[in-house]
C-alpha cells in the first residue's frame, strides 16, 4: 500500500500543469525514449500507407517525425479523414485495451514511426505512472475536441467552419508580410475536417478567393487577408458598417 501511495504521489507531482492539451506530444517522445531499444523503426514515404489496422492489431506507434492522416471508409466506400497525427503523437492506444480503431494511416509527408507491442507499452506505463497520466491528459483533450467539434457542426455555418479549418491548418509562409499557407492537405481532407462535403468546401473556397481573402495554386492555399478570414471564423468581431 505504501509503495502504491508513493507512486501515486510521484505521478500527481509530475502531472502536467498549465495547458494539459500540450502534454500528448511530450508523452509520445517520452514513450519513445523509454522504449527506444525495443521499438521497431518504420520509414514511410509521402503517400505510403502503413499496415492496415487489422494487420497491426496489438501495436502502439509514436510519430517520431512527419505528418500522417488516419482514414476510414464510409458506407459508400469513400475515404474520410478522421485524424491527423504529427511529430510526438501516439497512435493505436486502443491496443492497450485490446481494441481496434479500424483506422488506416497514410503519410502526408515523409514520416518516421517507432512501433511497440502493446505489452511493451503497458510495461512502460506501469513502471512510469506519470507518463500514463500525461497520455490520459492527451486523451481527455482529444475527447473535448470531439465534443467541441460536434457543437460546431450543430451551431456554426459551413462558411464559418471552413474559415476556422483554414486558419487552424495554416502555417507561416516565411515572408515578412506575415502571410500563412495551407499545404499538404487535399480539398477532401480539409472538407472532412470542416465537417462538410468536398463540393461545399470547394464552393466556399472559390468565394473566398473571389473576395481576395485567399489565393489557390494547386493544393497550396495562401491566406491573403487573415483578419477578414478570422472575422468570418468568428475569432474577431465584424467591423462596423
Amino acid at each position: 500500500m505504501g509503495q502504491r501511495s508513493e507512486l501515486l504521489q510521484r505521478a500527481l507531482a509530475a502531472f502536467p500543469q498549465g495547458d494539459p492539451c500540450g502534454a500528448s506530444s511530450s508523452a509520445g517522445r517520452r514513450l519513445t525514449t523509454t522504449l527506444h531499444a525495443l521499438g521497431t523503426l518504420v520509414q514511410l514515404k509521402r503517400g505510403e500507407t502503413m499496415l492496415h489496422e487489422e494487420e497491426r492489431d496489438g501495436f502502439v506507434c509514436v510519430v517520431e517525425q512527419g505528418l500522417i492522416k488516419g482514414i476510414k471508409r464510409d458506407s459508400l466506400g469513400h475515404e474520410v479523414l478522421v485524424r491527423l497525427a504529427e511529430t510526438g503523437d501516439i497512435l493505436g492506444l486502443e491496443a492497450l485495451a485490446g481494441l481496434s480503431s479500424g483506422v488506416t494511416w497514410r503519410a502526408i509527408l515523409p514520416s518516421r514511426l517507432r512501433i511497440f507491442t502493446a505489452e511493451q507499452a503497458r510495461a512502460a506505463l506501469m513502471e512510469h505512472p506519470d507518463l500514463l497520466l500525461e497520455i490520459m491528459s492527451g486523451v481527455v483533450c482529444d475527447l473535448k475536441a470531439v465534443e467541441d467539434r460536434l457543437l460546431d457542426f450543430a451551431h456554426k455555418s459551413a462558411r464559418k467552419r471552413a474559415a476556422e479549418t483554414l486558419l487552424a491548418r495554416s502555417r507561416p509562409e516565411g515572408d515578412e508580410d506575415g502571410r500563412r499557407v495551407v499545404t499538404h492537405l487535399t480539398r477532401q481532407d480539409l472538407a472532412a475536417m470542416a465537417g462538410m462535403t468536398s463540393e461545399t468546401f470547394i464552393r466556399i473556397l472559390s468565394a473566398l478567393r473571389s473576395q481576395g481573402i485567399v489565393r489557390t495554386e494547386g493544393r497550396l492555399i495562401t491566406i491573403l487577408d487573415r483578419e477578414r478570414l478570422s472575422t468570418i471564423a468568428g475569432r474577431l468581431p465584424a467591423p462596423p458598417r
